[in-house]
């Protein structure tokens, strides 16, 4: 399967409009974008409580899943802090073996907005990658100068950037329709 994450916390006294409403809204829209996509594995989309203080959505998650559901999972794609106004999106990658590694990195080059960063622990893909399922991760570069602050309302998000991150992630998940079954 592919799991499609974000979470909808934010902090209290911010508005979190990039920590983490800005993942929510796009995690929305590849919902509607990819309803009724023909794929070769199953698609899940979650949308994580409690990532800001406490993996308490996570801890849910995997109870409910249960440990061995971690080996079904192909690719882990997480958005938390995407779309800032003030800097590019960026994607980090996680225990992606060389084949996938190589695929996923041609359809992130189509997106010359989109740059690679090195990996990060925080955030609800940790939950997948510690477990050894292969992950991304989206976020925005300088975004957390904003996350966590007052200043994190919604005039920090660019749709345009938003609108990018549903794409490549859209275009990830039908990639696996075109005969790659390993995602």
């Amino acid at each position: 399967k592919i799991v499609l994450m974000a979470h909808f916390d934010t902090r209290i006294n911010t508005a979190g409009a990039v920590d983490n409403a800005a993942g929510a809204a796009a995690l929305l829209a590849l919902a509607e974008t990819l309803a009724g996509a023909i794929l070769p594995c199953d698609l899940e989309l979650v949308a994580f409580n409690s990532e800001e203080y406490l993996p308490i959505g996570d801890d849910e998650y995997v109870r409910r899943a249960g440990e061995a559901s971690f080996a079904d999972v192909a690719l882990a794609i997480n958005m938390d802090g995407i779309g800032y106004r003030g800097g590019h999106n960026t994607v980090a990658q996680f225990n992606l073996g060389p084949e996938l590694a190589g695929r996923l990195e041609a359809i992130v080059g189509r997106f010359p907005d989109l740059r690679w960063t090195e990996p990060w622990p925080q955030s609800n893909h940790s939950t997948f990658t510690f477990r050894g399922a292969p992950a991304l991760a989206f976020s925005s570069a300088d975004a957390f100068g904003v996350a966590h602050y007052p200043t994190d309302t919604v005039e920090m998000v660019a749709v345009e950037k938003l609108a990018e991150v549903v794409a490549v992630v859209g275009e990830i998940v039908r990639s696996a329709s075109q005969g790659a079954a390993d995602v």
